[in-house]
C-alpha cells in the first residue's frame, strides 16, 4: 500500500456523518467540522486540486531529475545505440572511474610541465653559457688577430730595416767603389 492510499484509508476512518447533514473530520486528534456536505464537498475540491498540483510538481521534478540522469550517462558514457539506454545505477561508479583519471592525468601534466620548466630553465642557462663562451672566443680572436698584426707589423718593420740596411751597405759600396774609381782616374 503506498503513502497516498494509507492516508486515504485513515483520512476514511477518521470521517463522521451527522444526521443534520455535517460533517466532522478528525485528523490528528483535531476535529474540524463542516455544516453541510457541500462545504465538505468544496474543501475536499480544495486538497485534491492541491494533491494534484503536488502530484504535477513531483512528476515534473521526477522528468527533470530523468532528464539529467539520462544526460549525465550519455555524457559519462556515450552515445547510446538505437532503441537503447543506459543504465543509471553505475553512474557513481562510471564518475568516479573518470575523476580518477582525470586527476592522474593532471598529476602527470604538472609533472611534464615540471620537466619542462626544468628543461627550459637549463637550455637558457646553456643558451646563456654559449653566449659568454662566444664573446670569449670573439675576444680570444680578436687578441690573436691583433698579436699577428703586431707581428706582421714586426715582420714588416724588420725587413724594410733589413732593406734599408741592405740599401746602405750597397749605396756605402757603390759610394766605395765609385770613390775608388774617381781616385784612380785622377
Amino acid at each position: 500500500m503506498t503513502k497516498r492510499e494509507r492516508e486515504a484509508v485513515q483520512l476514511e476512518d477518521s470521517i463522521i456523518w451527522h444526521e443534520d447533514g455535517g460533517v466532522s473530520v478528525d485528523k490528528d486528534g483535531t476535529a474540524t467540522d463542516y455544516p453541510t456536505q457541500r462545504d465538505y464537498a468544496e474543501h475536499l475540491r480544495a486538497e485534491l486540486a492541491r494533491a494534484l498540483a503536488e502530484i504535477e510538481e513531483e512528476s515534473s521534478v521526477r522528468e527533470r531529475l530523468a532528464q539529467l540522469l539520462a544526460g549525465t550517462a550519455i555524457a559519462l558514457k556515450g552515445e547510446e545505440k538505437p532503441l537503447h539506454s543506459h543504465g543509471w545505477s553505475d553512474l557513481p561508479k562510471v564518475a568516479y572511474t573518470l575523476k580518477l583519471a582525470c586527476d592522474i592525468s593532471e598529476e602527470l601534466l604538472s609533472q611534464e610541465r615540471e620537466k619542462l620548466a626544468t628543461a627550459t630553465a637549463r637550455a637558457e642557462a646553456s643558451e646563456r653559457d654559449a653566449e659568454h663562451i662566444a664573446g670569449r672566443q670573439r675576444a680570444l680572436d680578436t687578441r690573436c688577430l691583433q698579436n699577428l698584426a703586431d707581428h706582421a707589423k714586426s715582420d714588416c718593420a724588420r725587413e724594410a730595416h733589413d732593406y734599408a740596411a741592405d740599401m746602405v751597405c750597397k749605396n756605402t759600396l757603390v759610394g766605395t767603389a765609385l770613390d775608388a774609381a774617381g781616385r784612380s782616374e785622377r
